[in-house]
């Protein structure tokens, strides 16, 4: 088949996204895919990653994401004059308000239209960004995939019907070499005998409750360390556990990093901490970093919050939490629990290399787009 991927977020060389990890998948098994992202140039550039067809539209100073949405028809209709048509468009993030505009405009192509959704837009500090496009959109697609059991449920009362929709979850990439422990310390130069503690601030709502923690238990582990992996939120840097994190050097600041940095630092983990507010919006989404902890064969303690606490329960491959007591509390019981950990890490691979495969969300992915082509046959 011949795909268009469009994807809201610019990629980067690091290239951690939804959108990268399926085209990978889809690209393997020998269809041909254009991966159109916002890029960081002021001109458009074009290669060929992985067999993968990567576009990138110019940048805004002012708006980096922007300039992509108007040109993607024109730059669409181009490559089907030349190429032939498309056999499915799939707009990544499409209820955000520029996407969204163009995955309507795409709706009047004729070629079969999926939206990919992992946001819901009803909630305060999304709802202006969307608003009647959310349902616009939503109504004119051909198929609606959503990542969590939240979005499941909204899109049917927006009048998705069970036919068009589709749930499939972020995944986890097995296929990629792991570095042992004690490899990626040294890599790292971080110390070997320490416990080690790592939290992706990004995917993380609420690292204050990793803060308090650490500051609880040093006293009583004094060569416990937390590396916060990623920027930190606008709003934090001036909590006062903020500050106290600054003077410590128990606390490790790591710049946003590509999947395989991100490798490195979570192997080198003893904990991989996710935590998260309890709030609609949070548990409508699948946060990527869930995929990448257990990929790493790492123990997990998250909050009990949406599809982590949904799948870390069911497979009992992670600790969950309700607050920051027990956040506490259930980091200590693992840190003087060896074989309680080494069992997590099982479980947590076992967990990735199962129900977290890209591989096997790329088979549903690869169905649903084979029927939608079959539809649209003359």
């Amino acid at each position: 088949m011949r795909l268009a991927y469009l994807c809201a977020q610019a990629l980067g060389e690091d290239r951690r996204a939804r959108a990268w990890h399926l085209a990978r998948c889809l690209t393997r098994r020998g269809h041909r895919i254009i991966l159109l992202s916002p890029g960081q140039a002021l001109k458009m550039r074009c290669q060929e990653v992985e067999g993968i067809e990567m576009v990138e539209a110019p940048a805004s100073p002012l708006r980096p994401d922007y300039l992509l949405y108007p040109l993607v028809p024109f730059f669409l209709s181009r490559q089907a004059a030349r190429h032939g048509p498309f056999d499915v468009i799939h707009a990544f993030d499409a209820p955000l308000p520029a996407s969204g505009r163009t995955a309507l405009k795409l709706c009047a192509t004729g070629r079969p239209l999926v939206v990919d959704w992992e946001e819901d837009y009803s909630q305060p500090e999304t709802a202006r960004r969307a608003g009647e496009l959310e349902r616009r959109t939503l109504a004119a697609a051909r198929a609606v995939v959503v990542v969590s059991g939240a979005l499941e449920e909204r899109a049917r009362r927006l009048g998705v019907s069970a036919e068009r929709l589709v749930r499939i979850g972020n995944g986890a990439d097995v296929s990629s070499p792991r570095p042992e422990r004690a490899a990626a310390r040294a890599a790292l130069g971080w110390p070997a005998d320490a416990a080690i503690m790592v939290c992706h601030v990004g995917d993380s709502s609420a690292p204050v409750l990793a803060l308090a923690a650490l500051r609880a238990l040093l006293p009583a582990h004094p060569s416990l360390m937390l590396a916060l992996v990623g920027e930190v939120p606008r709003e934090e840097p001036s909590d006062e556990l903020w500050n106290w994190a600054r003077q410590q050097r128990a606390v490790r600041r790591v710049p946003p990093a590509g999947a395989a940095e991100l490798a490195q630092y979570y192997a080198a983990a003893d904990l991989l901490l996710l935590p998260r507010r309890a709030t609609p919006a949070e548990a409508a989404r699948f946060p990527l970093a869930l995929g990448e902890y257990l990929a790493a064969g790492r123990a997990v303690v998250a909050s009990d919050v949406g599809e982590p606490g949904r799948l870390l329960r069911e497979r009992l491959c992670g600790v969950l939490v309700q607050n920051q007591e027990q956040f506490t509390r259930r980091i200590e019981e693992l840190l003087t629990n060896a074989e309680r950990r080494a069992r997590l890490e099982q479980l947590a691979r076992h967990t990735a290399e199962t129900a977290l495969d890209w591989e096997n969300h790329a088979d549903t992915l690869e169905a649903l787009y084979a029927r939608l082509a079959e539809k649209t046959k003359p």
